[in-house]
């Protein structure tokens, strides 16, 4: 049950009945003696009223009818609401027979399309990819699990002047006669080959122009599909996409889509006529732009390139008829782009092109979801020790050993050591990052985030297995949940937890629901260390402390479900 939504529905019916705006039912929970929530609207309402706060808010209780649910009491006009225990106990239940704490789904479901990864082929991911893998596939989760229809692309950068790069460069290093029709052994492209090459040829376009321009026109002629030039790019991808998945997978990211900007090459001609029969395309020194600045606008704002002047494609075009490809398959409410917030301006561009055209329906909801960088403990960002960018595959590397090093320190003994310290080693990842708020920057702690204890993902995982220990030894029964003064406070918890499923929703943004979740782990762990559970004599005492902790274990194996961590069986 959403408690807040409940209580809140009962006072707008009030607030309703008595003449004033159900603007002022707000409810929030607080952290008093007095009471588990509060609603202060009567503070504003006064304000319009020209009534004392404390007159309104006796007005407004007197004429609410709870059925003894809670105790209300006034204090300086701020409502304070107490949940009985015996109405607790009745919400406990229903969360311990629902297979989802009785959270509800969304009124109305949508068709929901995201697009993060983001990753460019041809070179390996590194750990900006890290955040947008781990915030794009939480909010997948969150939106399936309350009731929306969700798909999810890769959308892998695959096309681009980045390709045309590699391949000249490529064909620097090998003979790729194979490709173009000549009697020479064919080169099997590797993902080590792509490692060297992509590097190499980053640092040559910027100190020979030469190989710029040659890679330019490489370019061009891949997005005509001209054969070799063609098929050196599908051995690549071919080798690249495999590499992308597994890296992924090893964060638990997984899409539906694997889709690049290549998929939508031949929908660019379609954009192109019909951006330039509404007059919005003009030419600029050969190059196809649009201006996209309004007028008023303080912040500059440049043109949108479409085409270079030799005719080669540039991002923003393929982006544009990629939503169109989307809108045609896909008939998405929305769709939600989540990338690092350097992408802001592109993302305002290519949504004012899509809007003032009207190339796919209006309807349809565009929406950008930035997050800030990882960074060092220096608060740049986070570097390898010589300076160069972190690979993800390094880093899960880096996290796996730290926490074998703590399963050591701890005599952990189990056959799967290794295994069981990369899921404890994603968990501290996936932890560190959303439990920030998705805009900001963060910085990457190891030895914080690997923590047993505390603010942590390994503290989620430890806490559960422990209950799971608990109840293995136990002789467990399944029975209705008492709650009393000694238990009141975890299912406060747990009506916490639901809650900020709701906030996260409506945020595009998880750390609610890591914080609720630490908080229920922190409440359980203090009453853990105060109640001899397992040794309770009394055998309904025992039991009731029993289903209560299986309740517990419920709640913290859902929430860690949507935010991506594995519970393990032992650590």
């Amino acid at each position: 049950m959403d408690i807040k939504k409940y209580l809140r529905k009962k006072i707008e019916y009030v607030l309703q009945t008595l003449g004033y705006d159900i603007k002022y039912a707000a409810v929030a929970f607080c952290n008093n003696d007095l009471a588990d929530l509060q609603c202060n609207g009567a503070f504003a309402l006064a304000k319009i009223t020209h009534k004392s706060p404390i007159v309104l808010a006796e007005e407004i209780v007197s004429n609410l009818h709870l059925d003894g649910q809670f105790e209300i009491s006034i204090v300086n006009g701020f409502i304070n609401f107490k949940i009985t225990d015996q109405f607790l106990s009745k919400i406990a239940n229903d969360c311990a027979k629902s297979d989802r704490l009785n959270i509800a789904k969304v009124d109305k479901p949508m068709n929901l399309f995201i697009d993060y990864g983001g990753a460019n082929v041809a070179k390996p991911l590194h750990v900006g990819h890290m955040r947008s893998a781990i915030v794009g596939e939480a909010i997948k989760k969150l939106n399936i699990f309350l009731g929306n229809n969700v798909t999810s692309d890769v959308h892998l950068g695959d096309w681009g002047l980045q390709m045309g790069l590699v391949i000249a460069q490529l064909m620097d290093d090998y003979d790729m006669g194979y490709y173009f029709g000549k009697p020479v052994p064919k080169v099997e492209i590797t993902m080590s080959m792509l490692d060297v090459a992509y590097p190499k040829a980053s640092l040559r376009k910027k100190e020979e122009p030469e190989f710029y321009e040659r890679a330019s026109e490489i370019t061009l002629k891949l997005q005509q599909k001209v054969a070799g030039y063609y098929d050196i790019w599908q051995e690549m991808n071919k080798v690249c996409i495999a590499m992308v998945k597994a890296s992924y997978l090893a964060l638990g990211v997984t899409f539906d889509l694997w889709n690049g900007e290549s998929s939508v090459n031949d929908l660019v001609p379609y954009v192109l006529d019909y951006l330039e029969k509404k007059h919005m395309v003009k030419v600029s020194e050969g190059a196809r732009i649009i201006e996209v600045a309004e007028e008023g606008e303080t912040q500059p704002m440049p043109p949108l390139l479409l085409l270079k002047s030799n005719g080669a494609q540039m991002y923003p075009i393929t982006e544009i008829a990629t939503i169109v490809d989307r809108a045609k398959v896909y008939h998405p409410d929305e769709i939600l782009y989540i990338t690092d917030n350097r992408q802001t301006l592109h993302f305002q561009q290519v949504f004012r092109v899509v809007t003032k055209s009207g190339i796919v329906d209006d309807s349809i909801k565009l929406k950008h979801i930035t997050f800030g960088t990882v960074n060092g403990k220096d608060g740049k960002p986070f570097k390898t020790r010589d300076g160069g960018t972190f690979k993800l595959d390094d880093l899960i590397a880096m996290v796996t050993d730290k926490a074998l090093e703590k399963l050591r320190e701890n005599k952990v003994d189990v056959p799967n050591l290794t295994e069981l310290s990369k899921m404890i080693g994603i968990s501290a990842l996936i932890f560190g990052d959303l439990s920030n708020v998705i805009s900001r920057d963060y910085v990457f702690d190891l030895d914080k985030f690997m923590t047993f204890e505390g603010k942590t993902g390994p503290y989620l995982q430890y806490t559960a297995v422990r209950i799971k220990s608990i109840l293995n030894k136990s002789d467990y029964v399944p029975m209705d949940i008492t709650i009393n003064s000694d238990t009141r406070d975890i299912v406060i918890q747990i009506l916490k937890l639901i809650d900020s499923f709701d906030q996260a929703y409506k945020e595009n943004s998880l750390h609610s629901i890591c914080l609720a979740l630490y908080e229920l782990c922190s409440t359980f762990s203090n009453f853990y260390n105060n109640v001899k559970i397992l040794s309770t004599e009394d055998y309904i005492t025992r039991q009731n402390y029993l289903n209560l902790l299986k309740l517990v274990y419920k709640a913290i194996d859902l929430g860690c479900g949507i935010i991506g961590i594995k519970i393990p069986e032992k650590m």
